[in-house]
């Protein structure tokens, strides 16, 4: 009973937090990748100059079953250490989801790099060794048509628990989002690449969990921010490594720059989800999931700072809108990578020309902690030069947060707690009696956005078809003036968000314990903006040695 306990109070707190999918952050960089490349015409820079293979030409493809995948792979460019490929999207898909920050997903997936020797985040220390793992468990889950695998463990759990970059701050604009950003992370980012060769020193050690608590708890906005100033700073060292003649380091920095920008556009993409739009993180955590699995379903109407006005669905449920959407944003995020190296090629070889004792051109990231760019004007220039933030929805403001976001209480995702009432029928020596559950429960029916029955009810705020939960349950009652004591586990099922159907099994306590078995089925009642939901509950006790009896709860549960 007790570790019954302990899981529970587990499950209402992580539950709430859990990653996207898989399977669309991978299409939308996958895609957004392709077109960049189409765009500018890489082919041949990418193929003689970085040497980078193609899947279908120098690598097989992944993917035999899924004909839709494998198709869309061939001639697709990989990010490879010679011994692994990906495609930008596997690396959309990784991260933060399935890593800490950029450090963990190289020591992950790559043999050879930049961050192998650094302290690893030992809270999370599982999450890099298991990288491969993953990949091949989600390679198989989208072979079947699937957009995420099964597989789990207690560090995805800990990680989804922790992480709250993947939602934005509502109310908070995209400005206030960026201006929130703490400004010791950019110092904290130049002391790590100072000493992340030391070995695992104690400094290096403290730098990195510093590093990994920022990362964690930086918004979506501000997340892609920051990866995509670090990735923009890479640019521009592979940019000057070109003109001095090092190709090593130019295909070195080059191939980190889209590493960094890779992880950073996870977060870009999830400013287009409707479910990661509404959510605010709160220490309890335990309505998170419930708004987030609500609005992705349902969606939300959102306009873009550029004036255009969709309908946004969130993970599991992108449509083609939603998806085109955020791929113009992850192909203009690529693009400003390849402007930079370009733009600072031209002016590395305007300075060597004209002067050779000319300086570098210097990256944003640099100009900030150079003090050139004041972190009290880092939003404004950011938002003046990363135009992926004109595509992604607005954020809610207060007004529109408080008027529009309607709710649902009743049957979603997450912890609930209820407290009733109860009297059994034609025993008049029973008095009323009173009892109490918390308890989680979970959404589980399966949703197509293309089924117009299914959103003729959504519309109708039917928020689930078929719910079940679970709870610890407590009641005390007296018979005869004798104070009776009931604990159990009680399983519930609720459908249409109405009818509910009950089991509940445990001990009835009074001078002796006796097995208690109960059935129930009753109405709750459940109303848009209210948490509180009351229920009526024929329930019917079955005991040993006792008579059975038929009675009535009434209780109030809070979602």
């Amino acid at each position: 009973m007790k570790s019954l306990v302990i899981g529970i109070l587990l499950m209402g707190i992580v539950w709430p937090v859990l990653a996207g999918d898989y399977a669309e952050h991978k299409k939308i960089g996958d895609a957004s990748f392709r077109y960049f490349t189409v765009q500018n015409q890489l082919w041949v820079f990418f193929k003689d100059t970085l040497g980078l293979g193609q899947f279908g030409v120098d690598y097989k493809v992944p993917f035999t079953c899924n004909k839709q995948i494998a198709e869309n792979y061939k001639g697709l460019f990989a990010i490879s250490d010679s011994v692994h490929q990906y495609t930008y999207g596997d690396l959309c898909a990784l991260s933060g989801d399935h890593t800490v920050d950029p450090i963990q997903l190289f020591q992950g997936l790559f043999t050879k790099d930049y961050y192998i020797n650094p302290a690893k985040s030992m809270k999370f220390k599982h999450l890099a060794p298991q990288l491969q793992k993953v990949m091949v468990m989600q390679d198989i889950a989208m072979e079947k048509y699937l957009n995420e695998s099964k597989k789990s463990s207690w560090g995805y759990i800990l990680l989804a628990n922790d992480n709250s970059s993947h939602f934005q701050r509502p109310p908070l604009s995209i400005y206030q989002m960026l201006k929130s950003t703490d400004p010791s992370l950019f110092d904290l980012i130049v002391q790590f690449n100072l000493h992340k060769n030391d070995n695992n020193s104690f400094y290096l050690v403290y730098l990195r969990k510093r590093l990994a608590l920022k990362f964690l708890h930086l918004n979506n906005t501000s997340k892609y921010a920051v990866m995509h100033l670090i990735a923009l700073d890479y640019m521009n060292n592979a940019a000057i490594a070109f003109c001095e003649g090092d190709p090593e380091a130019m295909r070195k920095n080059f191939q980190f720059a889209l590493i960094f920008n890779a992880f950073g556009d996870h977060f870009l993409q999830d400013a287009f989800s409707a479910g990661h739009i509404p959510v605010k993180r709160s220490w309890r955590g335990l309505d998170d999931l419930g708004v987030h699995n609500y609005y992705s379903r349902l969606g939300l109407d959102v306009t873009n700072l550029m004036g255009y006005q969709w309908h946004t669905y969130g993970d599991n449920y992108y449509d083609s809108t939603t998806f085109a959407m955020a791929t113009l944003a992850n192909n203009q995020s690529l693009n400003e990578l390849w402007y930079s190296f370009n733009n600072t090629r031209t002016a590395f070889s305007t300075a060597l020309k004209e002067d050779n004792g000319a300086a570098s051109p210097v990256s944003l990231l640099k100009q900030i902690n150079n003090k050139k760019v004041l972190t009290t004007n880092y939003a404004d220039t950011i938002l003046k030069h990363f135009n992926a933030y004109n595509y992604i929805p607005t954020p809610l403001s207060k007004q529109k947060y408080k008027e529009d976001i309607v709710l649902k209480h009743g049957s979603k995702v997450g912890a609930f707690m209820q407290l009733g009432i109860n009297k059994a029928f034609g025993n008049a020596q029973q008095s009323l009696g009173w009892e109490a559950a918390y308890g989680v429960g979970f959404d589980i029916s399966r949703y197509d956005v293309n089924n117009v029955k299914q959103y003729e009810n959504y519309l109708k705020h039917r928020e689930t078809l078929h719910w079940m939960g679970v709870s610890l349950a407590y009641s005390s009652n007296s018979f005869y003036n004798e104070v009776v004591h009931q604990w159990g586990i009680n399983t519930q099922y609720i459908l249409h968000d109405h009818y509910s159907f009950n089991i509940m099994e445990g001990l009835r306590s009074a001078n002796t314990n006796t097995f208690l078995f109960s059935m129930g089925m009753g109405y709750e009642y459940k109303s848009l903006k209210c948490p509180v939901a009351p229920s009526f509950h024929l329930y019917y006790d079955i005991c040993k040695g006792q008579a059975p009896l038929l009675g009535l709860k009434i209780s109030l549960r809070l979602y």
